[in-house]
């Protein structure tokens, strides 16, 4: 399902720009994993830091039907490259060596017109 690999997508942009426009329309008020990414990243961004790298290679992905037409879990099976988070000065504070195989597992909904993610959960790919 691609609005799954979109949201997958969508982290390095925001959290390297901070713009979290298309992240906020995908992101359900139920899902606590799109709200404590977004509390994280505009913390950063308010002290004047942003990432830089991680960009994203989507693997493959697969879909389950939870109620047709309406709920479905969406596995999302992707590579990340290296990311480092820098501050206002411009000092590297965090990285994360890459490359890093990951899962998503995305909980998407169909709700009033628009795709939502209701929840989240990222793991290494076993």
């Amino acid at each position: 399902m691609k609005v799954g690999e979109y949201f997958v997508s969508l982290y390095p942009y925001v959290a390297g720009t901070g713009d979290f426009k298309e992240w906020e329309q995908l992101s359900n008020e139920e899902c606590v994993f799109c709200e404590s990414a977004r509390s994280g990243l505009q913390d950063l961004f308010s002290a004047g830091g942003h990432t830089e790298g991680g960009a994203i290679a989507i693997d493959r992905s697969s879909v389950r039907t939870i109620k047709p037409g309406a709920s479905y879990t969406v596995r999302v099976d992707f590579t990340e490259d290296a990311s480092y988070t820098v501050d206002a000065s411009g000092d590297e504070i965090e990285s994360s060596p890459g490359p890093n195989e990951l899962t998503a597992t995305l909980v998407v909904h169909w709700d009033d017109g628009s795709w939502n993610i209701r929840a989240a959960q990222f793991d290494p790919q076993t």
